[in-house]
């Protein structure tokens, strides 16, 4: 099938901000009588606080803790830790807003998975002073102690998927490497530490022995939940998710953001089963990944997947 085109979480004048400009401050965000917490720092978390509707310094209880601050890339901090949900915040700017705004969000209490859109009236430094009344401002310094936060309500961000799909466990693919040929091109997915992401523009046969990296799009950073991140110095962020879908017979690439521009990507690999998927590649090109972690590619598939330009 052809592949959409997944919908800009904010306006097209809105722009993607580095992660930078936020990291090491706390936000604290009030919403439906409850506090939420986000702490971007390492040891931080991500919580919220059930037992009072002021977001005050001195107060905050960690009623829940959702998450724990794992990484972060381009405009990304992802949140993941063992038993707890998985997801990531994302932030931009966008000069029509006069303060911090939630304009999208996953909030999925079965797969406890989060993508949360934080947008922002400008990318440099936003709001390190907060004021006496409560604002979006985050503190100067990490704190255990959250800054002081407004009301704002999220939206709901549709499924990338149908629903049938649902999400694998990342672990199934770790360790692999998959090639899928497309327009005349080869690219390639490394899933281990030290893996790339690459294109071969010299062939379109796609084997184990004749595969160059004409373009190394990124480099394999770390994987939660069902997505593989990369991301690398003047390279491209982005990530690879998995799915489990039994109405498909190979892998299919279902969903696709390949931005030039902003050098910015996220695919979503689309599996039959979720349990060990193809670990055996056949004689002919098929989509099964080699069994072991190789620079060497395993066989690409015979099909052409739609999805990447």
């Amino acid at each position: 099938s052809i592949p959409t085109a997944l919908p800009s979480a904010v306006p097209t004048e809105a722009s993607t901000c580095l992660i930078g400009e936020v990291l090491g401050k706390t936000y604290i965000i009030p919403y439906n009588n409850k506090c939420y917490k986000i702490e971007l720092f390492n040891g931080g978390i991500f919580s919220v606080d059930t037992s009072s509707n002021v977001c005050s310094l001195g107060t905050f209880v960690d009623s829940i803790i959702y998450s724990e601050y794992l990484t972060a890339y381009a405009n990304k901090a992802v949140f993941s830790a063992k038993d707890k949900w998985d997801g990531y915040f994302a932030i931009q700017e966008d000069p029509k807003v006069s303060k911090l705004e939630v304009k999208k969000t996953v909030f999925d209490k079965s797969s406890e998975t989060f993508e949360i859109t934080l947008v922002f009236p400008t990318c440099s430094s936003p709001s390190v002073s907060p004021s006496a009344l409560p604002t979006l401002a985050p503190s100067t310094v990490p704190s255990q102690f959250p800054s002081l936060g407004p009301s704002s309500i999220p939206t709901a961000l549709p499924s990338a998927v149908p629903t049938e799909a649902s999400t694998c466990l990342i672990g199934e693919v770790l360790g692999k490497t998959y090639i899928i040929p497309y327009n005349n091109k080869c690219y390639k997915i490394e899933l281990f530490n030290g893996g790339i992401f690459s294109v071969d523009t010299s062939s379109n046969v796609c084997s184990l022995g004749t595969f160059v990296d004409s373009i190394i799009y990124s480099e394999y950073l770390t994987a939660y939940a069902n997505k593989a991140v990369f991301s690398a110095k003047d390279k491209w962020d982005g990530y690879f998710a998995i799915q489990e879908d039994p109405k498909v017979s190979k892998l299919e690439v279902k969903k696709t953001v390949f931005d030039k521009s902003s050098e910015t990507f996220e695919i979503t690999l689309v599996f039959p089963t979720c349990s060990s998927p193809s670990v055996s590649p056949s004689a002919l090109p098929t989509l099964a990944p080699s069994t072991v972690p190789s620079q060497f590619p395993s066989l690409g598939p015979s099909s052409i997947p739609t999805a990447l330009p």
